[in-house]
């Protein structure tokens, strides 16, 4: 859970750290390349993507490996699947399509250990490298301290519980989803809708008024300007596939432009 601490320290100092979403890219390759770009994290999607248990496994030991924080996304606050994702290794989870206080009590209970929660205990896998902690109470008390437990806002339900959400015990992380947030008030793919930008904001005031950590999924840099002075401190950038077409659709335009040009040899 050490990336996890070292993400929160980073953000309490007022530092906008990155990621991107992984949809199809599985390689432990992802992990290094964006490391190397400057990414903080990366948000391995079970709720869109076709990725499986042992996909999943390899993208968190390859980020856990390279210092890129694993943070899985799961569909709902399935105690199978977050479990799954948390014995994997995973040092952040969050949940979508969040709709009520019960459902964030239910993320809760899934991710941290008792009393916090209800999380079952399995010391022999992978989150501690196999090595059983010799003082399981203290490591209970640790995880459910580092781990980072995450509710999206995205739907019209979540947006009326903001306040409710962050103040809530055992929630580290209200993560703002402008597309679905976009339907929700009825704009569909106005993601840079003022409405949608207005909800980041309160968001991040939220949780800096609780301590709490603020992100959202950024199509764009532009709102930066906006939203890092208002306290939101994580910034998902687009999705794997998306920095894939981008980068050739980048270069392609330029191989135009070049084949284009009056006199080329």
């Amino acid at each position: 859970m050490k990336l996890a601490c070292e993400l929160r320290e980073r953000a309490s100092r007022g530092e906008p750290l990155f990621g991107t979403f992984v949809t199809e890219i599985t390689t432990p390759g992802l992990a290094v390349i964006l490391k190397r770009c400057g990414f903080a994290f990366y948000v391995i999607d079970l709720e869109h993507a076709c990725i499986d248990d042992s996909q999943m496994r390899t993208l968190i030991d390859a980020g856990r490996r390279h210092g890129l924080c694993p943070i899985v996304r799961v569909a709902d606050a399935s105690r199978a699947t977050i479990t799954r994702a948390l014995d994997a290794g995973a040092e952040g989870i969050i949940v979508a399509m969040t709709r009520s206080l019960e459902d964030a009590t239910a993320a809760v209970q899934a991710t941290k250990y008792p009393p916090d929660g209800r999380r079952g205990v399995h010391m022999l896998r992978p989150h501690t490298n196999f090595d059983p902690p010799k003082d399981i109470a203290a490591h209970m008390a640790l995880a459910n301290r580092s781990l980072i437990t995450g509710i999206q806002i995205e739907t019209a339900e979540a947006v009326d519980l903001i306040e409710p959400l962050a103040a809530m015990p055992g929630i580290d992380l209200l993560y703002v989803g402008p597309v679905d947030l976009s339907v929700a008030i009825g704009r569909p793919g106005a993601a840079g809708n003022g409405q949608v930008l207005d909800v980041a904001e309160r968001t991040a005031r939220a949780c800096r008024a609780h301590g709490k950590l603020a992100g959202i999924h950024a199509a764009d840099a532009a709102t930066l300007s906006r939203l890092v002075p208002a306290g939101m401190s994580l910034f998902g950038y687009a999705a794997d596939m998306r920095l894939l077409w981008s980068g050739a659709q980048a270069f392609m335009d330029e191989v135009r432009r070049i084949v284009a040009r009056p006199g080329r040899a």
